[in-house]
């Protein structure tokens, strides 16, 4: 039996709007899973019925084999992070980090224990005396998570916690975050709709779109084969070409010709296909490669380290990464010959 077992989950909303619809998932205790999708794709409505800040219109949530849709929120224990820290400003950095254990009117002694150990796992040992404002947004950020952990809960959720720091101060807590998990292991269900936070921090990613779970997998396993195209345009730049399988156990695409996948053989002969190629897969020239295509450069987009080419063949758009280095030259206007691999192209919504 799975530790937090979700149950064809729904919820509905007055007008009869439908946020979730028929989610079911299981988590195993420790892991770090992360619900990702676009806004409005039922991830957080998910989330804050685990925590029970919601109810659902059906559907059941077993944690560790008991129903606790009927417990109240505070009786679940189940720590919650969201994106405004919601810190007490009149309270030091201590002080905010005990208030959960005073609430449970914890001993004095056994509050004071905690606090200072939890202060060590985020690294915030010497700002205990502190004030709140007196902090950057990254360790307000580890304040509020050892807030959330600091009575041990059986769950940790994650919404969105980031999402108000920049660039670098928001990948060194994704390392943070992760390093406290490896070091607690708790079970963890974060949610964002940051692809590369998703790929960077999860053991598994469940990919959300309009109310519905579209898959449920490793990383890499939803990187390089999506089972939906939602899920294969989602999750990074994709090319999804549209063609039908051929005798030989290939695929014709319109336009671009037949293609070699190594997962098509399993295929019937006329099924209509659609396969996926990653940008970073196509390489300019066909030496030692089996399928290629000849495409006219339309636009350019620099990235710094990689160059993204948009071109077309026929009725298709093929988009091209490149690093750096190897994109000079390569200009609008321009025909190009690129192949790639038979092993980098992925029928969607095969396991192969």
């Amino acid at each position: 039996m799975s530790y937090l077992s979700l149950q064809e989950l729904r919820k509905s909303y007055s007008g009869g709007s439908l946020a979730v619809d028929g989610v079911s998932l299981d988590i195993e205790k420790g892991e770090f899973v992360t619900f990702l999708g676009p806004s409005g794709s039922g991830k957080t409505s998910t989330l804050m019925m685990i925590a029970g800040f919601e109810s659902p219109t059906a559907g059941h949530i077993l944690l560790a084999g008991r129903a606790i849709e009927p417990i109240p929120a505070h009786k679940r224990n189940i720590g919650i992070v969201f994106q405004n820290y919601a810190l007490f400003p009149h309270m030091s950095v201590a002080r905010n980090v005990g208030f959960p254990l005073r609430m449970r009117r914890r001993p004095k002694r056994e509050i004071a224990d905690r606090v200072t150990k939890m202060l060590s796992v985020v690294d915030l040992s010497d700002y205990a005396d502190a004030e709140p404002r007196r902090l950057s947004g990254g360790q307000q950020q580890r304040v509020a998570l050892a807030r959330a952990l600091v009575f041990r809960p059986d769950v940790l959720l994650l919404d969105e916690p980031l999402g108000a720091l920049d660039k670098n101060l928001r990948e060194q807590m994704q390392i943070e975050i992760r390093r406290i998990h490896s070091e607690l292991g708790v079970t963890t269900i974060y949610v964002t709709h940051d692809q590369t936070e998703a790929m960077t921090m999860s053991d598994r990613i469940a990919v959300f779109n309009a109310g519905k779970v579209e898959q449920v997998d490793v990383p890499l396993a939803i990187y390089n084969r999506p089972m939906t195209e939602f899920v294969a345009n989602f999750l990074g730049d994709n090319n999804v070409f549209e063609g039908s399988v051929t005798a030989d156990g290939r695929v014709d695409v319109v336009g671009l010709g037949v293609i070699t996948a190594d997962n098509a053989i399993s295929q019937l002969p006329g099924t209509k296909a659609k396969v996926a190629v990653r940008p970073e897969s196509i390489r300019p020239g066909v030496e030692g490669r089996a399928n290629t295509a000849t495409i006219a450069v339309q636009g350019i987009v620099n990235h710094g380290d990689s160059v993204l080419l948009f071109a077309a063949t026929g009725k298709n758009t093929v988009k091209v990464r490149l690093p750096a280095s190897e994109a000079a030259g390569f200009a609008i206007g321009q025909t190009v010959t690129v192949s790639w691999q038979p092993e980098h192209v992925h029928i969607i919504g095969t396991r192969g």
